[in-house]
């Protein structure tokens, strides 16, 4: 070990450097993680998209706000389902697509809003009524399954009841 004061002070000072770096690595890290879900970014976040101005445009703020209901929707289906396997795949499919529009509109920023960029959301946005037109007809046809289920359970439970002597229970059950 060497005992000089200054090449103690280096060593500590090279430390923080590195440690500060790290952090640093983590917090950018971290800040995408915190915009994802299932892999797939949530918006444009600011550090990621550098022109904010385009990803605020009409355009690509629609594409946003339609991404933003799909995967909210996304969140409250069960997961490992048909369903929610479709929607993830989907929803992946739309972040390439919102990529693709930014680079575009970036490119073409001097000339406004394209007519293409605002054709696309709409195609996406009937895309999305028709997944959650699909979404309700699937959850209302599970709900029923599950109510005529329970229906038959519970038929199936008041006829075991009804073959038992009358006890108590099965008063109760009756009743």
């Amino acid at each position: 070990m060497v005992n000089d004061p200054i090449v103690l002070l280096i060593q500590i000072a090279i430390v923080i450097i590195i440690a500060g770096g790290a952090v640093l690595l983590l917090l950018r890290s971290n800040s995408r993680v915190a915009h994802e879900r299932d892999g797939i970014l949530r918006g444009y976040p600011s550090g990621l998209y550098p022109n904010q101005e385009v990803a605020r445009s009409e355009s690509l703020a629609a594409l946003a706000a339609t991404q933003a209901r799909l995967l909210s929707v996304y969140e409250r289906l069960p997961t490992h389902t048909d369903l929610s396997d479709w929607l993830r795949d989907f929803l992946h499919e739309l972040r390439e697509v919102m990529d693709n529009a930014y680079r575009v509109a970036t490119i073409t920023q001097a000339y406004g809003d394209l007519p293409q960029l605002q054709r696309l959301v709409d195609d996406v946005q009937r895309i999305e009524a028709e997944v959650a037109d699909q979404i309700a007809q699937q959850l209302l046809a599970r709900d029923e399954h599950l109510r005529q289920s329970l229906d038959h359970q519970l038929l199936a439970l008041r006829q075991c009841a009804h073959e038992l002597p009358h006890t108590s229970v099965t008063r109760a059950l009756d009743g």
